[in-house]
């Protein structure tokens, strides 16, 4: 009686809901499977040391699964614009435009380079977080400190250089690694949060900007 009772309750799953199942877990596997392939690419390789401002004008573009897309459009004159839309953000649309600041180029002495991005904003883990580099985490107040909280303290994040293995204070702008993927690329790749982060590129594409148009 029971099995036969379960056997009816299977056939009153709607189809359309196996679909839905059977789709998403096939999504998860896709994103597992360029997660591996990034990870055995990762930390990819330095650019050619010939690479100059020219060879990274175009619009750059990285999806953040969950909150939003993030844009950045590299100039010709050395200027550039940051455009950071989330959608869904606390039941509204969150929107960051940013003015046309400046861009270089930073070459390291071990061959790696630092896109640096004046103004730019670090969207990869959130808005809120997003707002605690830009403006450093509040400290609480002792008791009865009145000064402290007419003044709050406040004190840096810094953001985790993994590739070469150092913290970098960014208050006051984005600072993306310039490298070659295994088809020969240029992408531009996120710092990290800490230096625990975990996998390299577990989140797969999210932490990296592909050009999507030239000029």
């Amino acid at each position: 009686m029971n099995f036969h009772s379960h056997k009816i309750q299977n056939k009153s799953i709607p189809k359309i809901v196996k679909k839905y199942v059977v789709c998403f877990g096939v999504i998860i596997v896709l994103i597992g499977c360029s997660s591996i392939r990034l990870a055995q690419e990762a930390p990819f390789d330095n650019p050619p040391s010939s690479l100059t401002e020219i060879d990274l004008i175009g619009s750059w573009v990285t999806e953040y699964l969950g909150w939003g897309t993030d844009k950045i459009v590299l100039g010709s004159n050395g200027k550039y614009k940051q455009t950071f839309i989330d959608p869904s953000y606390e039941n509204g649309e969150y929107i960051f435009e940013s003015q046309w600041n400046d861009w270089w180029i930073e070459v390291l002495p071990d061959g790696r380079q630092h896109l640096h991005l004046e103004n730019g904003k670090y969207f990869l883990a959130g808005v809120a977080f997003s707002e605690k580099i830009t403006h450093g985490i509040v400290l609480p107040c002792r008791e009865n400190d009145s000064s402290c909280e007419e003044n709050p303290r406040t004190i840096t994040w810094p953001l985790y250089d993994w590739i070469g293995k150092e913290y970098i204070e960014t208050p006051s702008e984005l600072i993306l690694n310039i490298r070659v993927d295994s088809s020969g690329e240029l992408i531009l790749l996120h710092l990290w949060t800490s230096s625990d982060r975990g996998w390299a590129i577990f989140g797969g594409e999210i932490e990296i900007f592909r050009r999507v148009s030239l000029p």
